[in-house]
């Protein structure tokens, strides 16, 4: 089983995670929006064969050669799918990007959400 995560947006009167149904799932914003903010963020993203690919790099070591893999959702993007692609990947990249896009991180191999 290969790890992932997902970010969303949720609203705000969910319950638990045994209630998320697509009502409760929010949009994102554009796959352009997004993709702005990706590029602020990580200025030497790559694209390519539908995926980007940025830093999962420590903050402490920015010289680490790991890389997130991220997926967006159809158009509006309401889930963007990430996975580690090459090496150890610091999860706090991903809560930076996930702050910008006012998300939450949700982990579907426990089924909860982690940030």
């Amino acid at each position: 089983m290969s790890l992932s995560f997902w970010l969303m947006r949720v609203s705000p009167d969910l319950i638990s995670i045994n209630h998320i149904i697509e009502e409760n799932i929010l949009e994102i914003g554009t796959s352009t929006e997004i993709i702005s903010v990706i590029y602020e963020l990580y200025p030497n993203v790559e694209f390519y064969d539908g995926f980007y690919y940025f830093p999962g790099c420590t903050r402490e070591n920015p010289s680490d050669s790991s890389v997130w893999k991220v997926c967006l959702d159809d158009e509006p993007v309401k889930l963007i799918y990430l996975s580690p692609h090459v090496g150890i990947c610091d999860l706090r990249i991903i809560q930076d990007l996930c702050h910008q896009l006012k998300c939450r991180i949700f982990d579907p191999q426990h089924g909860e959400f982690i940030y």
